[in-house]
């Protein structure tokens, strides 16, 4: 009885995954092609990795993107706090 009850969900499961994929398999068909494709293959074209080096001598992309990071971090623990402490009305 238990195995023909996990059958039965295993398939509702089975059922409404796939329903989910077609759905977003049919959103995913309507949308139009990436307009960055072209930048993409000319950068594969002249071996873009050679001039990376430069710049980032030149503008240190890690370290922006690491202090960025840790600022959308804090500001995101700022607002959810802010949000947490007026559903239960200690600030106003």
């Amino acid at each position: 009885m238990l195995e023909v009850l996990m059958n039965g969900i295993t398939w509702v499961f089975n059922f409404l995954l796939n329903l989910v994929g077609g759905a977003l398999n049919l959103i995913v068909s309507v949308l139009p092609n990436s307009p960055f494709k072209p930048i993409i293959s000319y950068a594969k074209e002249i071996n873009i990795s050679e001039y990376l080096a430069y710049l980032s001598w030149l503008l240190p992309i890690g370290y922006i993107l690491a202090i960025t990071s840790v600022w959308v971090t804090c500001i995101s623990i700022y607002y959810l706090y802010s949000i947490i402490m007026r559903w239960i009305k200690m600030i106003e």
